[in-house]
């Protein structure tokens, strides 16, 4: 069986199951099609909450308070500062 004879066999097929191979071509794009949202709406998900998070304060400044005593657990006195924000 040669080539041109094997084509002839594939068309002859694909004439006589028109439905089968309608299903098929279907199936195929819309899985294709199903692919392709599913990788824009997670990249877009993505980077929304990535731009919610660098947006929260809680992530981008870090506050540094000062050094408790050891008897009294308690801060020193207040020198008028404050916590440093940075």
């Amino acid at each position: 069986m040669n080539a041109k004879d094997k084509f002839r066999f594939v068309r002859k097929n694909m004439k006589k199951n028109k439905t089968r191979v309608f299903m098929t071509v279907l199936a195929t794009a819309m899985g294709c099609a199903f692919l392709i949202v599913l990788a824009s709406v997670g990249f877009g998900l993505q980077k929304s909450i990535v731009d919610r998070m660098l947006q929260d304060s809680l992530v981008t400044k870090i506050t540094v308070y000062p050094k408790m005593t050891e008897k009294t657990d308690q801060p020193p006195p207040n020198t008028g500062q404050g916590p440093g924000v940075f």
